[in-house]
């Protein structure tokens, strides 16, 4: 049987670890509509996704680059959406 381990964690911390969490994902956010934006802007939505496809080909082959690229999918899927609705 698993033992549980807990962690403590001073309230003010805690409040400060979900600041910096929500303010990453909104620059995250806004980054990506950036991208999405100057892509689309310059006609390079198709060539964007094409080297996205490229890149999740190689990752299958290699445990390695399938670690960093472990979310492509949802790369993919995001992007693909992106370009489809706009």
């Amino acid at each position: 049987m698993e033992k549980e381990h807990y962690i403590k964690i001073k309230q003010d911390e805690l409040i400060k670890f979900k600041e910096l969490f929500f303010n990453f994902q909104y620059e995250s956010e806004r980054l990506e509509n950036v991208l999405c934006g100057f892509l689309n802007d310059h006609n390079l939505g198709t060539l964007f996704l094409n080297w996205l496809m490229q890149q999740k080909k190689q990752s299958e082959s290699d445990d390695m680059i399938n670690e960093v690229y472990g979310d492509i999918d949802e790369l993919i899927t995001r992007f693909n959406y992106y370009f489809l609705n706009n």
